[in-house]
């Protein structure tokens, strides 16, 4: 994937929240914000993929959250994944926003959405390939956060090496609420 996530998630949360007094210093809720404000596409770092020799199998942008739109690909695919907990690219302004106000990190780059970060699969003798070239001096770095698997369903793997199995999608849902 592409970028960090769970930034917009906090400036939302920032915006929503105008008489709460935040901890920590006000110039990085006013990225949080911006990331919220005015996401910026990765058409670059798509471009750039598709040029390459890297054999991109699917690809989606993080609009409604990690797992919600990871699981988009695993229903296409009939398959499952395993995340890393300590490869989920968090940013430092949201890492600092947390620990000041006591804030689920790793929950809002689970399900924030409106990141507009690139998830996509490809083979893994193609991971080796994410490291060179016009892909990497792409917009944004990439990071491999997990693996497909088989069977179905998201699965966690914490930074103790225990896999815990994400039972709900976090995300936005389009269609809940509505009959």
């Amino acid at each position: 994937m592409t970028g960090t996530l769970g930034d917009s998630a906090a400036g939302l949360r920032i915006l929503q929240s105008p008489g709460k007094r935040w901890q920590g210093p006000a110039s990085i809720r006013n990225i949080l914000i911006r990331r919220h404000r005015t996401p910026e596409p990765r058409v670059k770092t798509a471009w750039a993929l598709a040029r390459s020799r890297i054999r991109v199998t699917s690809m989606i942008d993080i609009s409604d959250g990690l797992t919600q739109d990871l699981g988009h690909i695993l229903k296409a695919a009939k398959a499952g994944a395993e995340l890393w907990e300590n490869a989920i690219p968090i940013s430092k302004p949201l890492i600092k926003h947390s620990l000041k106000n006591k804030l689920p990190a790793l929950e809002m780059a689970l399900g924030g959405g409106e990141d507009y970060e690139l998830l996509f699969t490809l083979p893994p003798e193609d991971v080796k390939k994410l490291n060179i070239g016009s892909i990497t001096k792409a917009e944004q770095p990439v990071t491999q956060i997990g693996v497909i698997t088989d069977g179905k369903g998201i699965r966690l793997k914490d930074q103790e090496g225990r896999t815990h199995s994400l039972q709900k999608p976090l995300g936005f849902n389009h269609f809940k609420n509505k009959s």
